[in-house]
């Protein structure tokens, strides 16, 4: 660093008391630059501290509005404006109609699943339906409403109705895997509601991971 030009000793003042002054003003320069240093650093953590609460309160403001099927496409770009995460497609494509809630799935299920066994028992010959009860329940549309075993289409919606009753949509979804292509054909408006809530939820989880991280 270049010599600073020393300045002229005041009368009555010695070289000594003039080198003192100007160690006691560089000494006051170095103090002001270091706190300048520490407000600036304060305020850059403050505004990081800011983001990050903001950003916590939108996602909030997503994660309460996919529970409830509101619609969140502000809460979106408030989020998008505050933090660098990627938000995820399930979630930007759900926001302005928002998501199926488990309430409407529950009580949409009924009907969809009696569809599915239908198409389902269509297929069936009739020559291959056993007994008096496999003919009544062909005949009246009639479903186990209980969750039982096996794999016929009845049972595999009986568990995933019992699934749905408990919140627990993944093991719906997971169960009705096992369905025949027919029954999911005709049931396919009810799974992609439910697919659909799903990856919103799926996605703000990830979302919320994000953030955690950051």
């Amino acid at each position: 660093m270049e010599a600073r030009p020393a300045e002229p000793a005041p009368d009555g003042a010695s070289a000594a008391d003039v080198a003192a002054l100007q160690s006691a003003l560089e000494a006051q320069r170095a103090e002001i630059q270091a706190l300048n240093a520490i407000a600036e650093e304060a305020e850059a953590a403050a505004r990081s501290e800011a983001a990050r609460i903001l950003a916590r309160a939108a996602l909030t403001r997503v994660v309460t509005a996919v529970d409830s099927g509101e619609t969140f496409t502000p809460a979106i770009e408030d989020l998008e404006e505050v933090t660098p995460v990627e938000v995820p497609a399930a979630l930007k494509s759900a926001a302005a109609e928002g998501v199926p809630t488990m309430a409407s799935l529950r009580e949409s299920f009924p009907e969809a699943a009696r569809s599915g066994l239908a198409a389902a028992r269509a297929e069936v010959p009739e020559s291959d339906v056993q007994g008096i009860g496999g003919f009544l329940r062909r005949q009246l549309s009639a479903r186990s409403v209980t969750p039982r075993e096996g794999t016929d289409p009845d049972a595999v919606l009986s568990r995933a109705e019992a699934a749905l009753g408990q919140g627990d949509l993944a093991t719906a979804l997971s169960e009705m895997e096992g369905l025949p292509e027919p029954a999911r054909a005709a049931m396919q408006g009810w799974l992609s509601s439910a697919e659909a809530r799903r990856a919103a939820q799926d996605a703000a989880n990830t979302l919320s991971d994000s953030l955690q991280s950051n």
